[in-house]
């Protein structure tokens, strides 16, 4: 069974997201670096130490200075992503195009990393149909302007306040401060599966691999 399977590996963001929130156990950025490449890499090894035939797609994480989350917790200004945020992104994603590479030099097989970084850029724009790539569908504000988080209540002057779905959540990138809407999934699940562009797939496309 194994030998007929497709290994999805999407990790790192939350990592990531807990050290810029401050959250890392005294671990520096280069430390969770490491670490996050490393348990990837590892992973990728053990899957294909079970079945040389397993085809396995390492997602790259996405500019993580988009994420609400980090937004609100570095006081972003609208409409803008943190910039020392996606810094640490692309360190992941070329640390881990490295390390990918490397394992295919040593005859792994099947590999694919997909850029969900690079769809991120491309299609969260009014050009691809979104608002823009960091306004959120489900979230809330108080009087005093405290943030909401989606599913959550706070009480402020007495009153409680919650947070509201947005009325089309198609034109949302971001459906709470951490994960993407059920439309912008499918704008990433669409080319993962029907792109052959090394801008999204290296070092070739899943249905070529898939349909073999």
């Amino acid at each position: 069974m194994l030998d007929q399977s497709l290994m999805l590996i999407s990790a790192g963001t939350n990592d990531y997201v807990s050290a810029l929130l401050g959250q890392s156990d005294g671990q520096s950025m280069e430390q969770v670096l490491s670490a996050t490449t490393g348990a990837i890499v590892k992973a990728v090894e053990d899957l294909y130490a079970m079945t040389k035939s397993t085809k396995i797609v390492v997602f790259d994480v996405p500019p993580l200075g988009c994420l609400p989350a980090v937004r609100y917790f570095k006081k972003t200004p609208p409409g803008q992503c943190d910039e020392a945020a996606n810094k640490i992104a692309d360190q992941h994603n070329t640390g881990i195009r490295v390390k990918l590479d490397a394992l295919r030099g040593k005859g792994v097989t099947n590999l694919i990393m997909f850029k969900q970084s690079t769809v991120f850029r491309v299609k969260a724009t009014a050009a691809g149909g979104f608002i823009d790539k960091t306004s959120v569908c489900c979230e809330g504000k108080t009087p005093s302007g405290a943030r909401i988080a989606c599913g959550q209540t706070v009480k402020e002057g007495g009153k409680t306040y919650s947070a509201t779905a947005c009325k089309d959540p198609t034109k949302y990138v971001w459906w709470d401060w951490y994960n993407p809407t059920e439309a912008f999934n499918e704008v990433l699940s669409g080319i993962l599966w029907h792109s052959n562009s090394v801008s999204y797939v290296t070092p070739f496309g899943l249905k070529s691999i898939v349909d073999k």
